[in-house]
């Protein structure tokens, strides 16, 4: 049985890479002294997110959506929310010491940190 050729859009991929700069710069304030810069710049920005969550579930459902596939797709999410958490722990706890160890695993493993809520919005809107 032949398998289904891979497509690739390089458009989608020059669209993330500059979204995703435009991301780093809503948490940046990139032009806090520049009014008129600051309001175009925020009406970009509004941009930014829906199109990686259109993106994302374009590109996810070029497949037939499985039981295995979806599984595979939460496991990489899943995966993406640990080292992201494991990366913010040192800073929070021995950086800026806000978190205690109980405190690191309840926001973890139960609330989750509140810059990682875009990986677990992935998992609630691929799941229905």
């Amino acid at each position: 049985m032949a398998q289904a050729a891979q497509r690739y859009y390089p458009c989608i991929d020059l669209a993330k890479f500059v979204f995703a700069f435009i991301i780093i710069g809503i948490h940046s304030s990139v032009f806090a002294d520049y009014a008129q810069l600051d309001k175009l710049f925020s009406f970009i920005s509004r941009f930014a997110v829906p199109f990686f969550f259109t993106a994302s579930g374009f590109l996810y459902f070029q497949k037939s959506v499985t039981r295995a596939l979806w599984l595979h797709y939460i496991k990489r999410i899943g995966i993406l929310y640990i080292v992201f958490s494991l990366l913010y722990f040192p800073i929070s706890f021995f950086i800026v010491r806000k978190l205690s160890i109980e405190e690191y695993f309840f926001r973890t493993l139960v609330r989750g940190f509140h810059h990682l809520w875009y990986l677990y919005a992935l998992i609630l809107g691929i799941s229905i």
